[in-house]
């Protein structure tokens, strides 16, 4: 008798402990997804009308994550007692380029198709507007968008065509390419 009473309350300790890290887990979700990549995202232009003198201003908006569990680890993430968020630890593939094109020639110097990083400027969060195509940290626009809103423009109107649809193209070291068109914008 007294050896079923050690087993039964053995028995009972584990599954106490069971249905303890099920609550855990349930509570707490899966801490087991540490990377993010970005699967797409759209653009908001601020004005598609605009005078000769405005600036282009557009934004990231509505970023679609997919995230990815971390490539090793020691111990079973459920085992872990953590509950970081999905994504915790960053993109999993770091972006190595970022483009902005134009479906119409901008200038002679800027025809359709070619880049035109040299015209936009980055305008970062209660900092000066900063040239495009002199960030030499590509990731660091992922991860901007990844965390909030990006807002870029361009401060002057283009020589030849007064309408055109711009691409924006970010490719990621794993092959990943994204790219999004904004609607038409007309200068008067």
């Amino acid at each position: 008798m007294k050896k079923l009473s050690v087993v039964l309350k053995g028995f009972f300790i584990l599954l106490i402990s069971f249905s303890g890290m099920v609550f855990y887990e349930s509570c707490c979700g899966t801490p087991d997804f540490a990377f993010y990549d970005i699967e797409s995202f759209d653009i908001l232009v601020e004005k598609r009308e605009l005078a000769p003198n405005d600036t282009l201003k557009m934004f990231t908006t509505n970023q679609k994550y997919k995230y990815l569990s971390s490539t090793s680890s020691l111990f079973p993430k459920a085992y872990a007692w953590q509950c970081l968020s999905d994504g915790h630890m960053g993109a999993k593939y770091k972006y190595i380029e970022f483009t902005i094109t134009s479906d119409k020639a901008l200038d002679d110097q800027h025809p359709a198709g070619a880049s035109l990083n040299d015209l936009f400027l980055l305008f970062p969060y209660q900092s000066q507007p900063y040239p495009l195509d002199k960030v030499k940290n590509i990731d660091s626009i992922a991860q901007i968008i990844a965390n909030g809103v990006l807002e870029f423009g361009m401060a002057k109107k283009p020589l030849i065509n007064n309408e055109m649809e711009f691409l924006i193209f970010f490719k990621n070291s794993n092959n990943r390419e994204l790219t999004v068109k904004t609607p038409l914008i007309r200068w008067k």
